[in-house]
């Protein structure tokens, strides 16, 4: 369905955004820069959007059906259906023109970087997902950013000394969301006022209340513990009693808490070697 939805979307010609950001803006996902009157001007802009001749949602059927098919694997996969989707444009009678065939393959290798990137969020939930780690590492960072806000010292339990507030521990975790250096004082101060108008309505303010420090510590948790268990050894087939014990945890968590079946749990899993061989997990 998104790749249907962005073959009838207009490509922006302005604010910086490609098509795609424009689609998760229409639908309603936070994109940097893009407010809610930006996403009216663009709307505004291509008012004869959804009307042009695109992919229709009787060729994406008649493809899901044609994967089913042609799989022996007890359910369809979202990557089998987008290698359908792409195989069967040279074969639609209604595309004839090659520079349209070409615009389409792009749109559909984003919707696959859309998906890869949906699977790294997965994959960082169950293994960075632990609540009490979590809450842990919450209270850390937020003990700090008071101190830094308020100009003042932590208290180190350990060394029962006064310390400065734990800059790297900080840094850390806004980088996931790339808060930069010039950012990082208003957006702990953004905290604090949270924090406190929270507190004026008799409710608590913490990281599960904003979707963005929700996901700098999620990250920050899972590059702490990525290494836990060796995601790039998935497809090698060389992997120890220890590992495949772990990855066994993963799956589990996949399925019981995420609504995967095995075989879709497998595909994931398989993939995500090569997700996370391209970088830190943090895209």
């Amino acid at each position: 369905s998104t790749f249907a939805c962005r073959t009838r979307i207009d490509e922006p010609t302005s604010l910086g955004i490609d098509g795609m950001q424009k689609l998760n803006g229409y639908d309603g996902h936070r994109i940097a820069g893009l407010t809610e009157q930006k996403i009216r001007q663009l709307a505004e802009a291509a008012s004869l959007e959804g009307m042009k001749v695109a992919i229709s949602p009787r060729y994406v059927q008649d493809m899901i059906g044609e994967a089913r098919v042609n799989s022996e694997d007890p359910c369809v996969t979202p990557f089998a259906v987008l290698e359908t989707l792409e195989k069967g444009l040279t074969s639609n009678s209604l595309l004839r023109n090659n520079a349209k065939i070409e615009e389409y393959k792009t749109m559909l290798s984003k919707v696959r970087s859309a998906l890869e990137d949906w699977i790294r969020e997965e994959l960082q939930e169950v293994i960075g997902g632990d609540k009490d780690a979590l809450n842990e590492l919450w209270e850390n960072y937020l003990e700090n950013v008071i101190a830094y806000v308020g100009k003042e010292r932590v208290y180190n339990k350990l060394t029962h000394e006064n310390q400065p507030p734990n800059e790297k521990l900080m840094r850390e975790i806004e980088t996931q969301i790339k808060v930069d250096d010039k950012q990082k004082d208003e957006f702990r101060s953004k905290i604090m006022m949270n924090i406190g108008s929270f507190s004026a309505r008799g409710k608590k303010f913490d990281w599960q209340s904003d979707q963005e420090l929700r996901n700098a510590l999620r990250r920050k948790l899972f590059n702490d513990r990525k290494d836990w268990i060796n995601l790039s050894k998935l497809n090698t087939g060389v992997m120890s009693k220890e590992d495949q014990e772990k990855l066994n945890v993963i799956k589990q968590r996949l399925i019981k808490d995420f609504g995967y079946c095995n075989h879709c749990a497998n595909v994931v899993l398989s993939v995500s070697s090569s997700i996370f061989s391209g970088g830190s997990g943090n895209r």
